[in-house]
C-alpha cells in the first residue's frame, strides 16, 4: 500500500541485529542497511541496539513478499 502512495518517497524499518531471519527478510525487500541505532523498547523499557534500513521508493512501486 504504501509503496502505491505518491506522498511516500523512502520506507524505514529496524530489526535487532542477531535476528536474521529479520535482516534477511529487509535486504530480500530490496531494503539497505544504514546502521546501527538505539531505540527504546516498551518490552524491555530500556533502549536496545537495532539495526537501521531503508528502501528509496522514487515512483510508485510494487513490493511483494516472496
Amino acid at each position: 500500500w504504501v509503496a502505491r502512495q505518491t506522498i511516500f518517497t523512502t520506507l524505514e524499518s529496524d530489526a535487532h541485529p542477531v535476528n536474521p531471519a529479520s535482516l534477511h527478510l529487509l535486504e530480500k525487500l530490496g531494503f539497505v542497511p544504514k546502521g546501527a541505532v538505539q531505540r527504546f523498547s516498551l518490552a524491555q523499557q530500556d533502549r536496545i541496539p537495532l539495526m537501521s534500513f531503508h528502501k528509496s521508493l522514487g515512483a510508485p512501486t510494487h513490493l511483494a513478499v516472496a
